[in-house]
């Protein structure tokens, strides 16, 4: 019993990890998209705003770079939070896969002495 609890946990944490790898290579692309729309409204915003080149002499802000800084932010832990979610619960059922298998080998052990 224990040997198919192994098995099956252990086919588990392989599709889990594949699944979050195969989640992290799709919503690459995603983050660049999301980067050149970042970059738009920021380039809009500068338009928009006629006194932005003396706020940035003045206090030294790069309208620009923040709103990428804050999209690049965003996106990244958006796509860090599912698919570091799909690797932890790979590495649950590995744990689970390595609990199993171990009370196998005890069980064996304690009823062959």
């Amino acid at each position: 019993m224990t040997d198919h609890v192994a098995w099956v946990s252990l086919v588990a944490a392989a599709l889990l990890f594949l699944l979050g790898m195969a989640d992290t290579a799709l919503s690459w692309h995603t983050t660049q998209t999301a980067k050149k729309a970042v970059a738009n409204a920021a380039a809009i915003a500068k338009e928009n705003n006629k006194s932005s080149t003396t706020l940035e002499q003045q206090s030294a802000i790069d309208y620009k770079g923040s709103w990428e800084a804050l999209a690049s932010l965003a996106t990244a832990l958006k796509d860090l939070d599912r698919s570091s979610r799909l690797f932890v619960l790979s590495l649950a059922f590995l744990a689970v896969a390595a609990v199993a298998a171990g009370t196998g080998d005890i069980a064996t052990a304690v009823s062959s002495a």
